[in-house]
């Protein structure tokens, strides 16, 4: 039977089947095939890694080009937004005789901005509470990056231009992430966004 297998082999090698020349024939032939099926996995394994690397780089610069589209957002007076703002910094005020504190809440595109007092209607429900404030300067004294800082952030509705809050509205609760600041053009003036890392 193995001789019948052998010659049934040489003769589609166009060989005559002798000990000598079919055996050589035979391993030559399952060398080359092996390798050639070898080659096929790992050309089949990079295309596959290609195509990864191109479907991943596609789908980040869609989320850059995204990104961007929110940053050069051109704000029309009377329309309403939901934008993403972060807590500037608290301040302390005295009017009247009686000593306050206000919040001071920045767009992450840097363009808008407002101050809210404790004397004002809706600054419990729109500035961060007290324990993230504290938390987020705890976080940001042991933080050794400097490129990189904690930031509370939150989305906030509101009507442009923002020259109440009585019509805010937090849109989700404040909390703390890891972001950092990236120069970017509009209307031929440099600001500065906050890009979220995490």
């Amino acid at each position: 039977m193995r001789g019948l297998y052998l010659l049934l082999v040489c003769g589609l090698l166009g060989r005559t089947f002798t000990p000598i020349t079919c055996k050589p024939t035979l391993f030559f032939t399952w060398s080359v095939l092996r390798l050639s099926i070898q080659n096929i996995q790992i050309m089949r394994k990079i295309l596959f890694l290609f195509i990864v690397v191109v479907f991943f780089y596609g789908c980040s610069k869609e989320n850059e080009d995204k990104s961007n589209d929110a940053y050069q957002i051109e704000f029309v007076n009377g329309k309403e937004y939901t934008q993403t703002f972060y807590f500037g910094s608290h301040f302390i005020y005295s009017e009247n005789n009686k000593t306050g504190t206000g919040c001071n809440i920045i767009s992450s595109c840097n363009r808008l901005s407002f101050t809210i007092k404790d004397n004002e209607v809706g600054f419990y429900e729109i500035c961060p509470p007290v324990d993230l404030r504290n938390e987020e300067i705890k976080l940001n004294e042991n933080l050794d990056n400097q490129n990189f800082r904690y930031y509370l952030i939150a989305d906030i509705h509101f009507s442009y231009p923002i020259t109440s809050t009585l019509n805010m509205q937090l849109k989700s609760q404040w909390k703390i992430v890891i972001g950092r600041m990236e120069e970017y053009v509009y209307n031929g003036q440099i600001y500065n966004r906050l890009i979220i890392v995490e």
